[in-house]
């Protein structure tokens, strides 16, 4: 019997409260639609066969529990604090908290198995369009087969059954502490008045400003990749306390203006108080979703969008071998003959093989300062690292036309035996010489005519990490100056175990007849792979085509689940908006009865409250861009990792997804605000 009143009546406060529980209700079972999608395709076959699609799929499931978890315990939030007056009610009427609770347990009950349940059908019905979606973005074969099974659903269940668990302890505890006069008065305390103002906006201004200047000064991979995760929190944890405080502090310093004891001003100002000190957490979280949002499409985008010039820019020929980090750093010396046999193979298969390219050069990890290069960690992400590449004249004499060759040879007549030429995507002093241990070596920079065709070349590391190219006009100068910096890495041995010698690495391209991936016979790769093996330099080979199938599956992943991430993030802003404009109306409402009848024209309340809402709408989205504005340095260097050069790209992809999600930031906030207009009418 008592269960039967505790279930009656939870069902009852769920049916009275529709009007915030029903969107509540609704976002958590998207949340476990979408946990239970992401779960299931890092369980399909065709992604435990992927390195990259696992790892990223897996990465997606984390994610996208993590921000559910933060979410449903933001929305509880406003659940039960609409409800603390509801529940000093029944205390009033003599219930005990004890039976409270046994009301509060059967509402999470109905709640948690209504979220699954409707997550559930959401997950039968749309796993399979999110299947095919992926399939599409990422080119994988639409013949493979989606199985969604309920057996999936289990992990879902345990994990948001647990956030659900925390958000009642949580109830229990709120409602413990408070005796029924407070329960009855909780409701209208909002947010608490934010204190030790002119502290919280010293740190927002700490905070925000050091977020910036890191993103700022990032001006490499390397860096980048150091200071991401900090700039991120320290713009976080600045955003909550911007709209805590800077923004309450500036209406403060308002007030003391002469024009505030005008009827508008006074309304407006003294409002925008109120609100900002009731809502600022609402305002932060809509402001960090925003640019969350804005950040992440742009970066898929901008990465899915030039996959293939990528690949293409990786590969100079359809096919290549290639012989890396050999210790004996003994040249092949059968190069005619390994062609010979690759016509050979291609014959056999009845394909054309011609516009053969081979390449060599030394290959290393050094640190440079000044222009003085010495040894410290092999790690990419040491500080001042650089990737050093040597060769000669002789090596890059197949990559230039006859007569720029002559010219560069004309050039070179006069340079000297420790000189050298010079190209490099770091800053160097040109007319300094270069140090390396005790000897220095005379830099001659290479002309534009010469880098253009250069950089064009297997000669360039397709890498986003410093890099400089030291070209000697024969091989004994080229021996030279390999001797001295093999001299200076075998002395660092003893400090960095890890530490490498110069290796020489070597690639041969070509071209074939066949132009795509399916004209290629299977077997023509494993008999090139067979060869590849069994030459005497043990070469690795690759191909155009496979690097591109594989370079779409990652990146139409990656896109993928960038889209599914924010299309969970929009969902949540939208149900903080809301749950904002909720608590505005009823708020909105008693005041606006007050103020009419200490006279107050209507008229004046309506036009200032109207600027208010406009205002509230206004500040999140221009924080937020100017959170992306100072973002896109770090994100562009960091792009660089993807192998995104171009940043034009990605401030392109930026423009166009973020006026595409405030179209729809600013439909969603139309529809919020006739919620609004009603409860105020």
């Amino acid at each position: 019997m008592k269960f039967n009143f505790y279930f009656q009546l939870a069902k009852k406060n769920i049916s009275t409260g529709a009007k915030t529980y029903i969107p509540y209700i609704f976002a958590c079972s998207l949340s476990i639609m979408m946990f239970s999608i992401m779960y299931t395709l890092s369980k399909e076959a065709f992604t435990q066969n992927s390195a990259g699609l696992i790892t990223l799929m897996n990465f997606g499931v984390i994610i996208v529990g993590f921000f559910s978890m933060i979410f449903i315990f933001y929305g509880n939030k406003f659940l039960i604090k609409n409800r603390v007056k509801e529940i000093g009610l029944y205390t009033v009427l003599g219930l005990e908290k004890k039976h409270i609770a046994g009301v509060l347990f059967f509402e999470f009950l109905s709640c948690y198995f209504l979220s699954l349940f409707f997550g559930a059908i959401g997950s039968a019905l749309f796993g399979k369009l999110c299947f095919l979606i992926l399939f599409k973005v990422s080119g994988i074969p639409s013949k493979i087969n989606y199985s969604f099974s309920f057996s999936f659903l289990k992990p879902a269940s345990i994990v948001f059954f647990c956030f659900f668990t925390i958000n009642y302890l949580y109830n229990l505890k709120k409602i413990s502490l408070l005796n029924p006069i407070q329960l009855l008065t909780e409701s209208k305390s909002g947010e608490k008045r934010s204190k030790y103002l002119r502290l919280k906006t010293f740190l927002a201004i700490l905070f925000i400003g050091s977020g910036y200047t890191l993103s700022v000064l990032s001006l490499n991979p390397i860096a980048a990749l150091k200071t991401f995760l900090p700039a991120v929190l320290l713009v976080i944890a600045g955003t909550f306390f911007f709209f805590e405080s800077i923004t309450i502090f500036i209406l403060n310093k308002m007030k003391k203006r002469k024009s505030y004891y005008r009827p508008a001003q006074f309304i407006s100002v003294s409002g925008m108080i109120y609100r900002m000190g009731q809502h600022a957490k609402g305002l932060a979280s809509i402001c960090i979703l925003l640019t969350m949002i804005l950040l992440t499409l742009a970066s898929v985008t901008s990465i899915y969008m030039v996959s293939e010039k990528i690949i293409s820019k990786a590969f100079i020929r359809n096919h290549q071998l290639n012989r890396l980090f050999k210790k004996d750093n003994v040249a092949l010396q059968n190069k005619e003959s390994l062609i010979a046999d690759i016509k050979e193979i291609g014959l056999k298969y009845n394909m054309e093989t011609n516009d053969f390219l081979y390449v060599r050069y030394f290959y290393g990890i050094s640190n440079i300062s000044d222009n003085t290069l010495y040894e410290n960690d092999d790690s990419y992400f040491s500080s001042n690292n650089v990737q050093i590449m040597l060769c000669s004249f002789e090596d890059i004499k197949n990559i230039f036309p006859d007569e720029l060759y002559k010219k560069l040879l004309t050039d070179a007549a006069s340079m000297s035996d420790d000189e050298f030429f010079i190209f490099s995507n770091k800053k160097i002093n040109y007319k300094k010489p270069l140090q390396i241990g005790q000897k220095e070596f005379k830099l001659k920079k290479l002309e534009s005519e010469f880098v253009s065709i250069m950089n064009n070349s297997p000669y360039i590391p397709y890498s986003p990490f410093p890099y400089i190219n030291l070209i000697a006009k024969n091989s004994e100068n080229l021996e030279l100056i390999k001797n001295e910096l093999n001299a200076l890495k075998e002395n660092a041995r003893a400090r960095f175990k890890n530490k490498k010698l110069l290796a020489l690495e070597e690639s041969l391209f070509w071209n074939t007849s066949a132009d795509n991936l399916k004209t290629i016979p299977p077997n023509y790769i494993q008999d090139i792979k067979k060869l590849a093996k069994s030459s005497e330099a043990d070469f690795f080979y690759d191909n155009k085509f496979q690097s591109y199938k594989d370079r779409r599956e990652f990146d139409g992943s990656f896109l993928f689940l960038g889209g599914f991430l924010s299309l969970m993030f929009l969902i949540w802003l939208i149900l903080i908006m809301y749950f904002k404009q909720i608590a505005e109306g009823v708020e909105d409402r008693k005041r606006y009865q007050i103020m009419l009848k200490i006279g107050m024209d209507s008229s004046l309340i309506k036009k200032s409250s109207h600027a208010q809402l406009v205002w509230l709408f206004v500040l999140p989205v221009l924080v937020s861009i100017v959170h992306c504005f100072f973002a896109s340095p770090l994100f562009s260097r960091l792009l660089l990792v993807f192998g995104l050069f171009n940043t034009t790209v990605f401030f392109a992809a930026l423009l166009l997804t973020g006026g595409f999600t405030l179209i729809l930031y600013l439909i969603f906030y139309k529809i919020t605000l006739n919620k609004y207009n009603k409860i105020i009418r």
